[in-house]
């Protein structure tokens, strides 16, 4: 088989020139590396043949010998059925039996001998593929497709895994802030409970007939200065029922956000 690649590489220029020369140096090293990977591959494949066709023609001949000697081994059996029917035919003869005769060439006819039996075996074997420049870019192609669709598949499962922990974090905030709310009305509850107790508790005290003037002041400074919601100092001026209104205010303010 013919082929252009053994030519070396050469310049079609009618005038060369050292960069010429250099640019034919190097395309002639590639061509011979190249030329040389071509004879290893024919060579490879040459070999190949020549010991497949050497097992092939030696199992061959093997088989080819099993069968001769299997009927080998017939033919004795073979020859000794033949001349007891002939005998048999032969007195058959003699005697003019027709019918007797019909049935032995009957009989003759359906005898089976049993001798060795070809089958085809699969078996695994190495053969040398060519795999050309196209076939290789077209594997590199769909490699490089399964390894794009296997990035995508792990982003997908990257991010169903961060939305699911940024669900997870939005139902533990809600369930903090629900939490929160709920202990800081409790709080407040428990502020204005305390309030309207210490107001029970200053009813309860002695009129201003009963105590004395520096008393009365000394109490009137220590009683409820401060809003216990907001924390905002009374004025002086607000008496208990302002600022019992005052606290309540806060109350329906927080249940209102809480509802």
């Amino acid at each position: 088989m013919t082929t252009t690649f053994t030519t070396p590489p050469y310049s079609w220029l009618p005038n060369t020139n050292a960069y010429v020369n250099k640019i034919d140096k190097i395309f002639y090293q590639h061509w011979k590396i190249l030329n040389n990977e071509r004879e290893k591959s024919i060579e490879t494949i040459n070999q190949w043949h020549h010991d497949w066709n050497k097992r092939i023609e030696k199992h061959a001949e093997e088989q080819k010998v099993l069968i001769i000697n299997d009927y080998e081994r017939l033919r004795p059996v073979f020859d000794e059925k033949y001349k007891e029917n002939v005998e048999i035919a032969n007195t058959y003869h003699h005697a003019q039996h027709l019918e007797l005769f019909k049935e032995l060439c009957d009989e003759c006819k359906s005898l089976k001998f049993q001798v060795a039996m070809l089958q085809l075996v699969q078996r695994e074997t190495e053969y040398p593929q060519v795999v050309t420049v196209e076939e290789q870019e077209e594997m590199q192609r769909l490699k490089q497709t399964d390894l794009s669709a296997q990035n995508e598949h792990r982003r997908r499962r990257r991010r169903a895994k961060d939305e699911t922990k940024k669900t997870e974090n939005k139902d533990d905030s809600k369930a903090n802030l629900s939490h929160n709310s709920t202990t800081s009305s409790s709080n407040q509850i428990n502020n204005r409970q305390t309030f309207e107790i210490q107001d029970k508790e200053e009813d309860k005290q002695p009129t201003h007939n009963d105590i004395t003037p520096n008393n009365k002041l000394k109490k009137d400074d220590n009683s409820n200065e401060k809003c216990p919601i907001c924390f905002m100092l009374f004025s002086t001026n607000m008496n208990r029922h302002d600022r019992n209104q005052h606290v309540n205010e806060h109350m329906k303010d927080d249940q209102n956000q809480l509802f």
